[in-house]
Formats: C-alpha cells, sequence, structure tokens
C-alpha cells in the first residue's frame, strides 16, 4: 500500500510541472504587469529610439500588447490597431494621461474590445509615465 501511495506522489509531481507550464489562451495582470516592466526598461535605455521594438511582435504576447502616448499631444505612437489615434478621446484616456507618472505604475479599468472581437469586454491596464511617453499594458478581465 505504501510503495503505491509513493508512486502516485511522484506521478504527481512528474505531471504537475507539465500542468503548471501550460499557457494560457490570455494574459494574466502578473504578465501584464511584467511586459510594461519590460517595456519601460527599455525606454529608459533607448529612449524613443525603443519605440519601434515596442511596437513589435516581441512585445506583444496573446491579448498582451504595449501601448505608449505623447505627453504633448495624447497620440498613440506605440499600439497594434490605435496607432495615431489621440488616447484623451477615450473617457479611460482621461484618467491614464491626467494620472501617469513617473516611476509610478497605476492602474485603470475600462471596457475594450479584445483582439479578434467586436464585444467590449471589461479591461484593466497598468500603466506610467516614461520621459515624454505615457504607456502601459492591459489585459482582460476574467468574467
Amino acid at each position: 500500500m505504501l510503495r503505491k501511495l509513493v508512486l502516485i506522489a511522484v506521478f504527481a509531481l512528474i505531471l504537475t510541472p507539465s500542468a503548471l507550464a501550460e499557457t494560457s489562451e490570455y494574459g494574466s495582470a502578473e504578465e501584464a504587469r511584467a511586459l510594461l516592466d519590460q517595456a519601460v526598461a527599455l525606454l529608459k535605455a533607448e529612449g524613443r529610439g525603443a519605440i519601434p521594438q515596442l511596437d513589435s511582435d516581441s512585445f506583444r504576447d496573446r491579448d498582451l500588447y504595449v501601448f505608449c502616448s505623447n505627453v504633448s499631444d495624447s497620440v498613440s505612437v506605440v499600439h497594434p490597431t490605435a496607432k495615431g489615434v489621440r488616447i484623451l478621446d477615450y473617457e479611460f484616456g482621461k484618467e491614464v494621461m491626467a494620472n501617469a507618472t513617473e516611476g509610478e505604475v497605476k492602474e485603470v479599468d475600462y471596457e475594450w474590445t479584445r483582439p479578434g472581437s467586436e464585444v467590449p469586454v471589461k479591461k484593466s491596464s497598468y500603466y506610467t509615465k516614461v520621459g515624454d511617453l505615457v504607456c502601459g499594458v492591459g489585459y482582460y478581465v476574467k468574467p
């Protein structure tokens, strides 16, 4: 009996890492924050020269992506589908632009369409000010 229990425990330990390694279909709050931290580090190192990289697939993960807007005019310079759009034209954008602070990450909740869908769903974004940009990464809140 003890041998069976040991075998079951060993089998469970072997299976658990593979189950944990499976990636969710959608990004999480923790992954969104980590992606923002990477974007901020790159912006601090390279300044606006980092924009093409931030706007590339290397800074996209499933439904997570970086967005950045100019502090001066709120025009989006990094976004997979809304580049050139004024973030101030959106209610959440007014909050983001008014409250973004250098060196401090804040969070805003709003509704946004998930890539590949036309139905807005609850989303939350981490954001901060980095030099002359306000940048963020959002994640879709699980119902």
